[in-house]
């Protein structure tokens, strides 16, 4: 886990809410994995999701 290469995380966009896997800029900012690093809405910026943001495997 955590090898080389740019840092991901999991992060939703604040317009839409879509959830993404997005790098982490060098200013802090989330960007999307793709060309132009938006969503597929036109937004452009978005917010981390914390572990508890997200469901639990279920059991």
């Amino acid at each position: 886990m955590g090898g080389p290469g740019p840092e991901t995380t999991l992060g939703q966009c604040e317009a839409c809410g879509a959830v993404y896997t997005l790098r982490v800029r060098g200013d802090g900012a989330f960007q999307r994995l793709t060309a132009d690093g938006a969503c597929d809405c036109g937004n452009e910026t978005f917010r981390e999701l914390a572990p508890e943001d997200l469901d639990g495997p279920s059991e």
